[in-house]
């Protein structure tokens, strides 16, 4: 019997379904309630324990309610239907968004230990987007001595004068103050220029 997975999460959801392989459920569409994937049924080869292999059927269903059960946080709910009761969209909703609330605390508490954005996952970033939340963790640098050079987009030092990975001057020279130090040539008059 056939059977359908739905998702309610804005990013593309993975699931590894063991030796039925890897299932990708694509990102639930701006304005669409939810994205969908048909589940089919299956046949395995059972292992017997005595060096036989026997064909077994796997209903689409049994696959679907097996994902559900590992992966119903990330937003995703089965249906024998093509089109799910809006109680189920809802439900779905809502579990998902409790799971982004979850991750984005746990993203807090380690930001409050550590303030090192790289230990926070990008699961945590997304949900934050997700619930419209801002935090210092997921404000890609704004916070940090950082910046990125207009012309090539890596990142460089905020106070940079010339990117170091294009070469381009952010400021052309004689554009901002003069530099800090100026170099005269020793036993030169005051005043004369450096050869």
């Amino acid at each position: 019997m056939r059977s359908f997975l739905f998702s309610v999460n804005p990013q593309p959801v993975r699931m590894e379904a063991g030796q039925y392989g890897i299932l990708d459920i694509a990102a639930c569409r701006k304005g669409e309630p939810y994205a969908v994937i048909p589940i089919q049924d299956r046949v395995i080869k059972k292992d017997m324990g005595d060096d036989r292999f026997e064909p077994v059927t796997i209903s689409g269903e049994d696959i679907a309610a097996d994902l559900v059960q590992r992966y119903r946080p990330n937003g995703v709910f089965c249906s024998t239907s093509e089109r799910p009761a809006k109680s189920e969209i809802a439900d779905a909703a809502e579990l998902y968004a409790e799971a982004c609330r979850e991750a984005v605390s746990e993203a807090d508490s380690i930001w409050d230990r550590t303030h090192d954005r790289g230990k926070i996952s990008i699961r945590a970033r997304n949900a934050a987007a997700h619930l419209g939340l801002t935090r210092k963790w997921n404000d890609d640098g704004a916070h940090s001595n950082t910046k990125r050079c207009p012309f090539c987009a890596e990142t460089i030092l905020a106070d940079a004068r010339k990117c170091k990975e294009c070469n381009e001057w952010l400021d052309k020279p004689g554009d901002g103050p003069p530099p800090a130090v100026t170099f005269v040539k020793a036993n030169a008059p005051a005043g004369a220029p450096a050869r």
